[in-house]
């Protein structure tokens, strides 16, 4: 099929929808019109599934639409529900009422982009109506308006990886201005030279809004996206215990941790009820460290740090001496560890999420820290799942199956002795406990890492992104360039998981900044890679006395312009005599007290910068 064709069935599937769906139609629209009752003949199953030939919006929950008709009971979170019917609260208290009001956006949607008053007018109307998905409201207004109002591309992951902006409709316009640039006859295809351009795994992500009804019978899987058991892993710097609180969030909230930042954080506000705008980055950042640590002090979410001698009585439980307080003998209890703690608090609000986040997850020794629990912890070994398995603790034996109603008490002092003696009870590890992982890559313990521990766990990968850094220059010293240069030094004298992160030179204001991530962090960083190999540090440094000999001596000055200050040494000159074992010469290494901006630039540009500087 050419590319003609594919346009011109494109347009026709947009008129057919609009003559199909007038205005007059919509006024008069009812509930059953609207979500369809399985003829596929409704208004959402048309957008959704109906019209192929435009940018798709398939993928996710029907809750895109504000209203849907439900398969079973629903558990998402605001979200209100009859024997038919489920919508999120806000926008009533019946269905009939939701509807009423769903139906209202959508025609002030349609109307709006078919009175042709222009994209900035459209953009906001689409940002005013709440609790209908961004793919949805935007595929609306491209069916109802002109031609040359936005591409027929919906996918939130595919217009960022097209613009770089995390605002659909700021996305938009940055595409809207490239093709008044181009040559392209018509929007159609200008969309579908952009499409082409997009990866494959962005194309199939649909609309980053694609979630997962979370039901109450199907408590053991996992909310959309959020895995149950995921690790983040990466070089220093990468930004994993950002992401560590993102997933956290997404997982308590239930809501997409790869949604557009601001719609994350607008997600967030809205899942716990808080009325805060987030309109700057400062303003997400506040929010999500906000929300985070409540959770933390609401112990629903827990953090701990695995190091070589952490184990069992740590993690799960374990025997402890204490001082009874009204004979001053020592005494030994069974206590609790955070792992057996969370699975308490989870079991508690079954209807919850809770998350349990490992740092250095790697550097651990994982049977001895979850001993026989590991196999507790996949999805279907999980309580109430196809495979359930509980078993005994070592020291307690206590029933955390009992919090759902066998027992009322954890409290083991009220069961009788025949109870102790014959009626060993069970652990199992909750469904709605989420396990969050992070590993450095760049630890030498990371080749160790348990066999059983990579079996049950999700691994997500996170890079050095220098694109965040937007090419922020300090003092002609362009960021994105120098870390990108750094880290393809790196990786070809050692590895890519021993890469610089981009969060070393996020937030740097001035030269003074960035001498001090250098001086303090960068460099000392570097010889614990190369284990002090100072030639190899020279050289991702662009200083190695091979390199030196390519620069233009006019504007290079290996005084002034080099990080590490290489004097050679001599036997004679050292020791003051002659010593034939130590007669060849050394090279002594010193961090020099101040870096110029030509040290920077020869790793940049090979030194480009004026001679008089």
């Amino acid at each position: 099929m050419t590319r003609k064709n594919k346009i011109d069935i494109a347009k026709d599937t947009k008129l057919e929808f609009v003559r199909k769906w007038t205005l007059k139609r919509l006024s008069k629209m009812t509930l059953d019109d609207y979500v369809s009752s399985g003829d596929k003949t409704g208004f959402c199953y048309d957008i959704e599934r109906n019209t192929p030939s435009i940018g798709s919006i398939l993928g996710g929950s029907s809750a895109k639409f504000g209203i849907y008709r439900k398969n079973k009971e629903s558990e998402i979170r605001n979200y209100l529900q009859d024997d038919v019917y489920a919508w999120h609260q806000k926008h009533g208290e019946s269905a009939e009422e939701a509807f009423e009001t769903v139906k209202a956006s959508v025609i002030l949607i349609a109307k709006t982009a078919q009175s042709n008053v222009g994209f900035d007018r459209v953009a906001s109307v689409i940002e005013e109506q709440q609790g209908l998905w961004s793919s949805f409201k935007w595929k609306i207004a491209f069916l109802y308006s002109k031609e040359d109002l936005i591409p027929d591309i919906f996918s939130s992951e595919a217009l960022t990886t097209l613009t770089k902006e995390r605002k659909p409709s700021q996305a938009y316009r940055t595409l809207m201005m490239e093709y008044a640039k181009s040559d392209m006859q018509s929007i159609y295809e200008f969309s579908r030279s952009k499409w082409a351009l997009i990866p494959k795994d962005s194309k199939n992500k649909n609309d980053n809004l694609v979630r997962t009804e979370l039901t109450a019978d199907e408590s053991s899987e996992t909310f959309g996206p959020v895995s149950l058991n995921i690790i983040l892993y990466g070089p220093p710097g990468t930004g994993k215990t950002y992401n560590t609180v993102m997933h956290a969030l997404a997982a308590v909230y239930k809501i997409d941790p790869e949604l557009p930042l601001r719609e994350f954080a607008e997600e967030v506000a809205q899942a716990s009820e808080v009325e805060q705008e987030v309109v700057t980055k400062s303003d997400i950042d506040d929010l999500l460290r906000k929300k985070y640590r409540e959770l933390v002090d609401n112990k629903q979410i827990y953090f701990t740090t695995f190091h070589q001698s952490y184990g069992y009585e740590e993690f799960v439980e374990g025997i402890k001496p204490s001082i009874d307080e009204k004979t001053s003998n020592v005494v030994y209890r069974v206590e609790d560890g955070i792992f057996k703690a969370i699975c308490k608090k989870a079991l508690e609000n079954p209807k919850r999420n809770h998350v349990l986040i490992i740092d250095e997850i790697n550097r651990g020794n994982i049977s001895k820290i979850f001993g026989e629990l590991i196999t507790l912890l996949e999805k279907d070994k999980r309580l109430n799942a196809d495979n359930e398995i509980k078993v005994s603790l070592p020291y307690s034996q206590s029933d955390l199956v009992g919090v759902w109603g066998e027992s009322d008490e954890w409290d083991d002092e009220d069961e009788d002795e025949d109870d102790k003696n014959h009626n060993i009870k069970l652990f199992g590890v909750p469904s709605n406990l989420y396990i969050i992982g992070t590993m450095n890559t760049a630890d030498r313990s990371i080749a160790l890492m348990d066999t059983a521990l990579r079996r049950r766990f999700e691994f997500v990968e996170m890079m050095p992104d220098a694109s965040l850094l937007e090419n922020k220059e300090i003092e002609g010293i362009n960021l994105t360039i120098l870390l990108e240069k750094i880290n393809q030094r790196i990786t070809y004298l050692y590895d890519r998981e021993h890469q610089i992160g981009h969060a070393y030179l996020m937030g740097i204001e001035n030269k003074a900044d960035l001498d001090n991530v250098f001086r303090c962090k960068l460099i000392p960083l570097l010889q614990e890679y190369f284990y002090d190999d100072w030639e190899k540090i020279q050289l991702v440094l662009g200083e190695h006395k091979n390199q030196i000999e390519g620069y233009d001596k006019s504007n290079f000055d290996k005084s002034t312009d080099c990080f590490i200050d290489a004097k050679t040494l001599s036997g004679q000159d050292v020791l003051g005599c002659s010593y034939d074992e130590y007669m060849t010469e050394a090279t002594e290494y010193k961090v020099k007290s101040d870096f110029s901006v030509d040290a920077y630039l020869k790793i940049t540009a090979g030194l480009k910068s004026d001679p008089a500087k």
